[in-house]
């Protein structure tokens, strides 16, 4: 089955702002455990011919997981032994995705190093991540964090910059367009390679019984 080049990038980029639509809405609930699953999921996620709509995404998952590390910080969980076990662990995925979007300029790596070093909070990570860090250290690049008391629910300003993304990217904010499993077999045909549903009739059954379906 085939149906454009980037078309699996998209279908990336779909899910995450999905993921992105619950983390606005656990934000509004003040729920920091959601917040954080939902960070711990989307660093594990793109080849897409959209560079600007890229960029616009990286630096929404940029202040994503910054009011995230906020939200923590007002619950007092950002400290070395903080029952979120995996903070200098995901801070460190987190400058590796910076690094990896290098290209894209305004990085927000500065403030999470900055976080880590005001709660003595021990950032890990590959070779990658140490080198990351160590620049950033070793520049003379200064971030002021923004005020963590019961007030500052949104010191990141997270919900004004996607409100602005979706109406830069609407209508086409999430959804389930990309996900193959939703089309109708009259669809999936049009794009497979045989001119059959790629999908067995125990498949579909499947499906409409609510099965997750793998193929492999």
């Amino acid at each position: 089955m085939y149906v454009y080049n980037d078309y699996h990038g998209y279908g990336i980029v779909q899910v995450v702002q999905n993921t992105l639509l619950d983390f606005d809405q656990e934000k509004e609930k003040d729920n920091w455990k959601e917040q954080w699953a939902i960070c711990e999921a989307i660093i594990l996620f793109f080849q897409i011919d959209d560079s600007q709509g890229m960029k616009d995404l990286c630096d929404l998952l940029r202040i994503m997981f910054l009011t995230a590390l906020a939200s923590l910080e007002r619950h007092g969980l950002l400290k070395p032994d903080s029952e979120v076990k995996n903070l200098g662990v995901m801070m460190g995925q987190f400058l590796r995705f910076q690094n990896i979007c290098d290209s894209f300029p305004e990085g927000l790596d500065t403030a999470v190093v900055a976080y880590a070093a005001k709660h003595n909070i021990q950032i890990q990570g590959l070779s990658d991540v140490r080198s990351r860090l160590e620049s950033i250290r070793e520049s003379d690049e200064e971030v002021v964090l923004p005020a963590s008391d019961a007030e500052s629910t949104d010191p990141w300003d997270f919900n004004g910059k996607f409100l602005d993304y979706i109406e830069r990217n609407a209508p086409a904010v999430g959804g389930d367009s990309y996900d193959v499993t939703t089309w109708t077999c009259a669809e999936r045909k049009r794009k497979s390679f045989t001119g059959k549903d790629p999908f067995s009739k125990k498949d579909r059954d499947a499906l409409k019984e609510g099965m997750v379906l793998q193929l492999g």
